[in-house]
Protein backbone atom coordinates (compact mmCIF):
# COMPACT_ATOMS: atom_id res chain seq x y z
CA UNK A 1 0.00 0.00 0.00
CA UNK A 2 1.29 3.62 -1.19
CA UNK A 3 2.00 6.41 1.75
CA UNK A 4 0.78 9.58 2.06
CA UNK A 5 3.66 12.21 2.52
CA UNK A 6 2.18 15.18 4.42
CA UNK A 7 5.32 17.43 4.78
CA UNK A 8 8.83 16.91 7.21
CA UNK A 9 10.01 18.35 10.17
CA UNK A 10 13.07 19.56 11.95
CA UNK A 11 16.11 17.12 10.68
CA UNK A 12 14.39 16.05 7.56
CA UNK A 13 11.94 13.49 8.48
CA UNK A 14 9.46 12.58 6.40
CA UNK A 15 5.97 12.36 8.12
CA UNK A 16 3.28 10.05 6.41
CA UNK A 17 -0.42 9.40 7.14
CA UNK A 18 -0.17 6.23 9.37
CA UNK A 19 -2.36 3.37 7.43
CA UNK A 20 -4.93 3.41 10.12
CA UNK A 21 -6.01 6.44 9.28
CA UNK A 22 -9.74 6.59 8.64
CA UNK A 23 -8.66 7.79 5.28
CA UNK A 24 -5.94 9.41 3.35
CA UNK A 25 -7.86 12.41 2.02
CA UNK A 26 -6.11 16.07 3.45
CA UNK A 27 -7.61 19.64 3.67
CA UNK A 28 -4.86 22.43 3.10
CA UNK A 29 -6.00 25.86 4.72
CA UNK A 30 -4.41 29.16 4.94
CA UNK A 31 -3.96 32.80 3.90
CA UNK A 32 -2.24 33.35 0.09
CA UNK A 33 1.81 33.21 0.18
CA UNK A 34 1.54 31.16 3.10
CA UNK A 35 2.90 27.94 1.21
CA UNK A 36 0.12 26.23 0.37
CA UNK A 37 0.78 25.95 -3.60
CA UNK A 38 4.26 25.05 -2.67
CA UNK A 39 3.47 22.17 -0.54
CA UNK A 40 0.45 20.63 -2.74
CA UNK A 41 3.78 20.41 -5.28
CA UNK A 42 5.19 18.66 -2.87
CA UNK A 43 2.91 16.15 -2.49
CA UNK A 44 2.15 15.70 -6.06
CA UNK A 45 5.90 14.75 -6.17
CA UNK A 46 6.17 12.28 -3.73
CA UNK A 47 2.71 10.52 -5.09
CA UNK A 48 4.46 10.56 -8.46
CA UNK A 49 7.47 9.00 -6.77
CA UNK A 50 5.45 5.82 -5.86
CA UNK A 51 4.24 5.51 -8.98
CA UNK A 52 0.65 7.52 -8.73
CA UNK A 53 -1.75 9.07 -11.08
CA UNK A 54 -2.79 12.47 -10.54
CA UNK A 55 -6.03 14.76 -11.53
CA UNK A 56 -5.45 18.27 -10.64
CA UNK A 57 -8.01 21.23 -11.53
CA UNK A 58 -6.18 24.61 -11.76
CA UNK A 59 -8.46 27.55 -11.78
CA UNK A 60 -6.75 30.61 -12.32
CA UNK A 61 -3.37 29.29 -13.63
CA UNK A 62 -1.31 29.22 -10.45
CA UNK A 63 -0.96 25.24 -9.86
CA UNK A 64 3.00 24.82 -9.64
CA UNK A 65 4.58 22.64 -11.90
CA UNK A 66 7.27 20.50 -10.09
CA UNK A 67 8.90 19.73 -13.87
CA UNK A 68 7.40 19.00 -17.56
CA UNK A 69 8.70 15.38 -17.66
CA UNK A 70 6.09 14.42 -14.59
CA UNK A 71 2.88 17.00 -15.67
CA UNK A 72 0.76 16.97 -18.34
CA UNK A 73 -1.04 20.05 -19.37
CA UNK A 74 -4.79 20.43 -20.61
CA UNK A 75 -6.34 23.45 -21.45
CA UNK A 76 -9.95 23.00 -21.03
CA UNK A 77 -10.77 25.99 -23.80
CA UNK A 78 -7.85 25.34 -25.94
CA UNK A 79 -7.28 21.35 -25.99
CA UNK A 80 -10.73 20.35 -24.58
CA UNK A 81 -12.43 17.66 -22.77
CA UNK A 82 -13.45 14.45 -23.98
CA UNK A 83 -16.44 12.87 -21.93
CA UNK A 84 -18.44 9.95 -22.74
CA UNK A 85 -21.90 10.44 -21.10
CA UNK A 86 -23.71 8.81 -23.98
CA UNK A 87 -21.73 5.91 -23.97
CA UNK A 88 -24.46 2.55 -23.69
CA UNK A 89 -22.01 0.37 -23.41
CA UNK A 90 -23.60 -1.15 -20.40
CA UNK A 91 -26.82 -0.65 -22.33
CA UNK A 92 -26.14 -3.32 -24.63
CA UNK A 93 -24.17 -5.54 -22.31
CA UNK A 94 -27.41 -5.53 -20.21
CA UNK A 95 -25.84 -4.33 -16.86
CA UNK A 96 -27.52 -1.13 -16.92
CA UNK A 97 -31.12 0.37 -18.05
CA UNK A 98 -31.62 3.36 -20.69
CA UNK A 99 -33.65 4.62 -18.00
CA UNK A 100 -30.77 4.50 -15.20
CA UNK A 101 -28.36 5.94 -18.15
CA UNK A 102 -30.63 8.86 -18.84
CA UNK A 103 -30.91 9.41 -15.04
CA UNK A 104 -27.13 9.64 -14.74
CA UNK A 105 -27.01 12.07 -17.45
CA UNK A 106 -29.63 14.22 -16.17
CA UNK A 107 -27.99 13.97 -12.46
CA UNK A 108 -24.72 15.16 -14.51
CA UNK A 109 -25.23 17.76 -16.47
CA UNK A 110 -28.15 19.59 -14.48
CA UNK A 111 -27.59 22.32 -11.97
CA UNK A 112 -28.72 21.80 -8.32
CA UNK A 113 -30.61 24.91 -8.52
CA UNK A 114 -32.82 23.43 -11.86
CA UNK A 115 -35.54 21.78 -9.94
CA UNK A 116 -39.31 22.13 -12.40
CA UNK A 117 -40.65 19.04 -13.52
CA UNK A 118 -41.59 20.33 -16.33
CA UNK A 119 -38.10 21.36 -17.51
CA UNK A 120 -35.89 18.56 -16.51
CA UNK A 121 -38.41 16.16 -18.18
CA UNK A 122 -37.64 18.48 -21.32
CA UNK A 123 -34.01 17.87 -20.58
CA UNK A 124 -35.07 13.96 -20.08
CA UNK A 125 -35.95 14.05 -23.64
CA UNK A 126 -32.97 15.52 -24.56
CA UNK A 127 -31.11 12.95 -23.58
CA UNK A 128 -33.08 10.21 -25.02
CA UNK A 129 -33.04 12.49 -28.12
CA UNK A 130 -29.14 12.45 -28.14
CA UNK A 131 -28.49 9.04 -27.46
CA UNK A 132 -30.83 7.52 -30.36
CA UNK A 133 -28.53 9.65 -32.58
CA UNK A 134 -25.56 10.69 -31.22
CA UNK A 135 -23.85 9.17 -34.30
CA UNK A 136 -24.62 12.16 -36.26
CA UNK A 137 -23.24 14.35 -33.85
CA UNK A 138 -18.94 15.33 -33.18
CA UNK A 139 -19.82 15.58 -29.46
CA UNK A 140 -22.36 14.65 -27.01
CA UNK A 141 -22.96 18.02 -25.50
CA UNK A 142 -23.84 19.21 -29.44
CA UNK A 143 -26.38 15.93 -29.33
CA UNK A 144 -28.12 16.94 -26.18
CA UNK A 145 -27.99 20.52 -27.49
CA UNK A 146 -29.83 19.76 -30.62
CA UNK A 147 -32.42 17.71 -28.41
CA UNK A 148 -33.03 20.78 -26.50
CA UNK A 149 -33.58 22.51 -29.29
CA UNK A 150 -35.93 19.90 -30.86
CA UNK A 151 -38.49 21.09 -28.17
CA UNK A 152 -40.77 24.27 -28.03
CA UNK A 153 -42.14 26.10 -25.45
CA UNK A 154 -41.32 28.20 -21.99
CA UNK A 155 -40.07 25.32 -20.34
CA UNK A 156 -37.85 24.42 -23.24
CA UNK A 157 -36.22 27.71 -23.11
CA UNK A 158 -35.83 27.63 -19.68
CA UNK A 159 -34.19 23.93 -19.51
CA UNK A 160 -31.75 25.46 -22.51
CA UNK A 161 -30.85 29.07 -20.37
CA UNK A 162 -30.00 26.70 -17.23
CA UNK A 163 -28.11 24.28 -19.63
CA UNK A 164 -26.19 26.59 -22.27
CA UNK A 165 -23.33 27.32 -20.59
CA UNK A 166 -22.11 24.36 -20.95
CA UNK A 167 -23.47 23.11 -23.70
CA UNK A 168 -22.31 25.61 -26.08
CA UNK A 169 -19.30 26.49 -24.50
CA UNK A 170 -17.56 23.78 -26.84
CA UNK A 171 -15.18 22.53 -23.51
CA UNK A 172 -16.56 18.50 -23.55
CA UNK A 173 -15.57 17.87 -27.07
CA UNK A 174 -12.92 15.49 -28.55
CA UNK A 175 -9.49 15.99 -27.86
CA UNK A 176 -6.11 14.36 -28.41
CA UNK A 177 -5.31 14.79 -24.81
CA UNK A 178 -6.00 12.11 -22.57
CA UNK A 179 -5.56 12.26 -18.76
CA UNK A 180 -1.81 10.24 -18.52
CA UNK A 181 -1.08 7.38 -16.19
CA UNK A 182 2.18 8.27 -13.37
CA UNK A 183 1.71 11.97 -14.09
CA UNK A 184 0.40 15.31 -12.53
CA UNK A 185 -2.52 16.37 -14.95
CA UNK A 186 -3.64 19.82 -14.64
CA UNK A 187 -6.59 20.83 -16.13
CA UNK A 188 -6.69 24.67 -16.99
CA UNK A 189 -9.59 26.47 -16.76
CA UNK A 190 -8.34 29.41 -16.75
CA UNK A 191 -10.14 32.15 -18.88
CA UNK A 192 -13.35 30.81 -18.51
CA UNK A 193 -16.19 32.20 -15.34
CA UNK A 194 -16.21 31.06 -12.37
CA UNK A 195 -19.89 29.88 -12.71
CA UNK A 196 -19.37 27.67 -15.70
CA UNK A 197 -15.17 26.24 -14.28
CA UNK A 198 -18.02 25.13 -11.15
CA UNK A 199 -20.00 23.38 -13.42
CA UNK A 200 -17.18 22.12 -15.28
CA UNK A 201 -15.40 20.30 -12.57
CA UNK A 202 -18.40 19.05 -10.72
CA UNK A 203 -19.52 17.44 -14.19
CA UNK A 204 -15.89 15.67 -14.29
CA UNK A 205 -16.00 14.81 -10.99
CA UNK A 206 -19.54 13.09 -11.58
CA UNK A 207 -17.97 11.25 -14.34
CA UNK A 208 -14.57 10.07 -12.24
CA UNK A 209 -17.38 9.23 -9.51
CA UNK A 210 -19.18 6.84 -11.95
CA UNK A 211 -16.15 5.01 -13.52
CA UNK A 212 -15.21 4.75 -10.04
CA UNK A 213 -17.68 2.79 -9.00
CA UNK A 214 -17.94 0.71 -11.72
CA UNK A 215 -14.65 -0.53 -11.98
CA UNK A 216 -14.28 -0.69 -8.08
CA UNK A 217 -10.82 -0.23 -6.64
CA UNK A 218 -8.20 1.50 -8.43
CA UNK A 219 -5.57 -0.06 -9.73
CA UNK A 220 -3.13 2.14 -9.10
CA UNK A 221 -2.75 5.16 -6.75
CA UNK A 222 -5.06 7.98 -8.11
CA UNK A 223 -5.27 11.25 -6.49
CA UNK A 224 -7.83 14.59 -6.92
CA UNK A 225 -6.56 17.96 -6.32
CA UNK A 226 -9.10 20.63 -5.85
CA UNK A 227 -8.23 24.15 -5.26
CA UNK A 228 -10.78 26.95 -3.63
CA UNK A 229 -12.85 23.78 -2.59
CA UNK A 230 -15.18 26.57 -1.02
CA UNK A 231 -16.51 27.05 -4.48
CA UNK A 232 -17.83 23.80 -4.97
CA UNK A 233 -21.30 21.79 -3.43
CA UNK A 234 -20.81 19.32 -0.87
CA UNK A 235 -23.83 18.90 0.93
CA UNK A 236 -25.37 15.89 1.56
CA UNK A 237 -26.14 14.56 -1.87
CA UNK A 238 -23.05 16.06 -4.23
CA UNK A 239 -20.47 14.72 -5.52
CA UNK A 240 -18.08 16.17 -3.26
CA UNK A 241 -19.88 14.92 -0.27
CA UNK A 242 -20.02 11.43 -1.83
CA UNK A 243 -16.04 11.33 -2.96
CA UNK A 244 -15.12 12.36 1.08
CA UNK A 245 -16.92 9.92 2.69
CA UNK A 246 -17.58 6.85 -0.05
CA UNK A 247 -14.37 7.33 -1.80
CA UNK A 248 -11.74 5.56 0.21
CA UNK A 249 -12.84 2.06 -0.63
CA UNK A 250 -12.13 2.71 -4.43
CA UNK A 251 -8.41 3.51 -3.24
CA UNK A 252 -8.35 7.57 -4.39
CA UNK A 253 -7.28 10.46 -2.34
CA UNK A 254 -8.72 13.92 -2.48
CA UNK A 255 -6.21 16.75 -1.17
CA UNK A 256 -8.73 20.18 -1.08
CA UNK A 257 -7.37 23.37 -0.76
CA UNK A 258 -8.64 26.70 0.52
CA UNK A 259 -8.12 30.20 2.51
CA UNK A 260 -9.58 29.54 5.45
CA UNK A 261 -12.38 26.98 7.00
CA UNK A 262 -14.13 30.05 9.02
CA UNK A 263 -16.21 30.46 5.88
CA UNK A 264 -18.00 26.87 6.60
CA UNK A 265 -21.11 26.39 8.93
CA UNK A 266 -21.28 23.53 11.37
CA UNK A 267 -22.96 21.17 9.13
CA UNK A 268 -20.06 21.85 6.23
CA UNK A 269 -17.25 21.67 8.83
CA UNK A 270 -19.06 18.38 9.69
CA UNK A 271 -18.44 16.71 6.02
CA UNK A 272 -15.25 18.75 5.47
CA UNK A 273 -14.09 16.83 8.89
CA UNK A 274 -14.28 13.06 7.02
CA UNK A 275 -10.90 14.46 5.66
CA UNK A 276 -8.72 13.12 8.16
CA UNK A 277 -5.61 14.49 8.05
CA UNK A 278 -5.57 18.32 7.48
CA UNK A 279 -2.44 20.79 7.64
CA UNK A 280 -3.43 24.57 9.07
CA UNK A 281 -1.07 27.67 7.35
CA UNK A 282 -0.40 30.36 8.21
CA UNK A 283 -3.80 32.86 9.19
CA UNK A 284 -4.46 36.63 10.12
CA UNK A 285 -5.05 36.91 13.92
CA UNK A 286 -9.06 36.32 13.37
CA UNK A 287 -8.93 33.29 11.63
CA UNK A 288 -6.52 31.96 13.67
CA UNK A 289 -8.94 32.04 17.01
CA UNK A 290 -11.29 29.74 14.75
CA UNK A 291 -9.18 27.40 14.06
CA UNK A 292 -7.17 26.77 16.70
CA UNK A 293 -9.99 25.12 17.84
CA UNK A 294 -10.46 22.55 15.40
CA UNK A 295 -6.81 21.75 15.45
CA UNK A 296 -7.01 20.98 19.65
CA UNK A 297 -10.01 22.70 22.24
CA UNK A 298 -7.62 22.23 24.89
CA UNK A 299 -4.67 24.65 23.73
CA UNK A 300 -6.77 27.23 21.72
CA UNK A 301 -4.50 30.18 22.75
CA UNK A 302 -1.04 28.45 21.82
CA UNK A 303 -2.55 27.07 18.37
CA UNK A 304 -3.94 31.06 17.34
CA UNK A 305 -0.13 32.28 18.05
CA UNK A 306 1.25 29.79 16.37
CA UNK A 307 -0.94 29.98 13.42
CA UNK A 308 -1.08 33.78 13.26
CA UNK A 309 2.92 33.67 13.22
CA UNK A 310 3.98 31.03 11.15
CA UNK A 311 6.61 31.13 8.94
CA UNK A 312 6.27 30.87 4.52
CA UNK A 313 6.24 26.51 4.39
CA UNK A 314 5.46 25.90 7.77
CA UNK A 315 1.51 23.86 8.80
CA UNK A 316 0.41 23.13 12.03
CA UNK A 317 -0.51 19.30 10.71
CA UNK A 318 -3.10 17.54 12.77
CA UNK A 319 -4.41 13.15 11.59
CA UNK A 320 -3.15 10.10 12.60
CA UNK A 321 0.25 10.39 11.60
CA UNK A 322 3.67 8.94 11.77
CA UNK A 323 7.58 9.41 11.91
CA UNK A 324 9.95 6.66 11.00
CA UNK A 325 7.35 4.41 11.31
CA UNK A 326 6.24 5.79 15.15
CA UNK A 327 2.46 6.77 15.40
CA UNK A 328 2.16 10.46 16.46
CA UNK A 329 -1.12 11.72 17.82
CA UNK A 330 -0.77 15.24 18.92
CA UNK A 331 0.06 18.75 16.18
CA UNK A 332 3.29 18.79 15.00
CA UNK A 333 4.56 22.05 12.45
CA UNK A 334 5.98 20.17 9.20
CA UNK A 335 7.74 22.24 6.46
CA UNK A 336 7.90 21.32 2.34
CA UNK A 337 11.09 19.72 1.06
CA UNK A 338 11.35 22.48 -1.42
CA UNK A 339 11.73 25.11 1.27
CA UNK A 340 10.59 28.79 -0.02
CA UNK A 341 10.46 27.78 -3.87
CA UNK A 342 12.83 25.47 -4.58
CA UNK A 343 13.46 24.02 -7.71
CA UNK A 344 9.67 24.53 -8.54
CA UNK A 345 8.71 27.01 -11.64
CA UNK A 346 5.18 28.52 -12.13
CA UNK A 347 3.30 26.96 -15.19
CA UNK A 348 3.07 28.87 -18.23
Amino acid sequence: MYRSYVGQILGEKDVFIRKDSPNQHIIITGISGSGKSVRIADLESNIIEQGGTILAFDMDGTHLEISHDICHFISAQEDGLEIKLLDTTLVEAKKETTINLVQYIMETICPREMHGAVQLGIVRKAIQFAIHNRDRYVSDMEAILDGLKEQDGPAAVGAYNHLCPILESNIFRYSTKKIEANKINIISLQGINPKTQKRVVEIMLSILWRKMRIEGTAKQRFTLVLDEFQNFDFQQGTILFQMLTEIRKYGVQLILSTQTLSIFNKRQLAVINQAATKLFFAHDVTDAKKMAGLIETKNKEKWTDELSHLKVGKAVTVGSLEIAGRPVNHPIITSSHYGEMGNLMLKI
